[in-house]
């Protein structure tokens, strides 16, 4: 076959142009790359959640140490 023509068959002038189709994408292809978009982005919503949940958790320990040394000093003071 010639490079030139990559799309059409020369052995048979009655044949039509081969034309590359575009494949549709297979359902079971599809939804394995839906699982994977979902679940890679249910784990960063988890990450995202337990990073929340640490922050608040860091704040609130040190809003106690403020409020712990606040009355320390309220008590030095009288």
């Amino acid at each position: 076959m010639h490079p030139t023509s990559a799309f059409h068959k020369n052995d048979c002038p009655d044949t039509p142009p081969v034309v590359p189709v575009i494949t549709m994408v297979s359902g079971k292809r599809l939804a394995d790359v839906g699982y994977r978009v979902f679940s890679g982005s249910m784990m960063l919503l988890t990450l995202y959640g337990g990073y929340l949940c640490v922050m608040r958790g860091y704040r609130y320990v040190q809003r106690q140490k403020e409020l712990q040394a606040a009355a320390e000093r309220q008590t030095q003071s009288d």
